[in-house]
């Protein structure tokens, strides 16, 4: 299969998904005054559940685990969790027809991975500012270049919405500008994470990103600095990405800002 009829078949493939991002982003005004609770659908408003149920028929593994834990982390979290599930998804797909992936496509979304977890890394280490090189360096990976195997139109939608301007509009709509400057300046997760009750927690979250981190580096890079991403080892890169969403949400469930 050639990266042009990859590109097609992506913009199909990744319909659903869209769905799931928008249900995201308009969605978030109403799902904001859970706050500071365990979000399950039993408990949401009626008007809430519809949008939902509305946005789950076309990705019935939306992880409710991710509507936990601090709203500005979350809403980051979703957005992450959706280019990536995006680019992942349409990936495993064409292996497991067992049709060839050229390695440039493998290569930009476990580079994405980087960036997605570069955040986590810097964000557990007090370093806010790793929210404007995020979305610099998305715009590098879905970006204009015609050598980029990524969709250029399935990607279009995602940029805008990692623009450091959009975001933070978005944050500002629905409540959560302290994300852009009283979150930054006071440096609220420090204080919250520093507190004896989540010293614990603390340890916990940061061991895990460590983890995460190394076995990333060593699937993007090898044992001997080299790529290694092939058929062979996606089983193990998906039930990693797996493990990412379980444990990193039920570390993010007990931070509380």
């Amino acid at each position: 299969m050639s990266i042009k009829t990859i590109k097609e078949s992506a913009l199909s493939d990744l319909s659903e998904l869209k769905q799931c991002a928008n249900f995201l982003f308009t969605s978030w005004p109403l799902l904001s005054k859970y706050k500071g609770q365990v979000i399950s659908y039993d408990n949401l408003d009626v008007k809430t559940r519809k949008i939902v149920t509305e946005a789950t028929q076309h990705a019935k593994d939306l992880p409710l685990e991710v509507m936990r834990g601090s709203l500005a982390l979350r809403v980051c979290a979703c957005f992450e969790a959706f280019i990536q599930s995006a680019v992942i998804w349409h990936l495993s797909r064409y292996e497991g027809e067992g049709i060839e992936v050229p390695e440039k496509v493998k290569l930009a979304c476990l580079h994405y991975s980087g960036i997605y977890f570069q955040a986590v890394y810097h964000t557990s280490h007090d370093d806010y500012s790793i929210y404007q090189k995020m979305a610099s360096n998305l715009g590098a990976l879905f970006g204009d270049d015609d050598n980029n195997p990524i969709n250029k139109e399935v990607t279009a939608s995602a940029i805008k919405r990692c623009s450091s301007g959009h975001l933070e509009k978005i944050f500002n709509k629905i409540g959560i500008s302290d994300l852009w400057n009283k979150l930054a300046k006071e440096k609220k997760i420090r204080v919250v994470l520093s507190t004896k009750a989540h010293v614990e927690t603390k340890k916990l979250l940061i061991q895990k990103i460590d983890e995460y981190w190394k076995m990333r580096n060593k699937l993007a890079h090898g044992e001997a600095g080299k790529v290694s991403l092939t058929s062979n080892n996606l089983e193990e890169i998906l039930a990693f990405y797996e493990a990412l969403t379980v444990d990193f949400c039920s570390m993010l469930e007990t931070i509380k800002v």
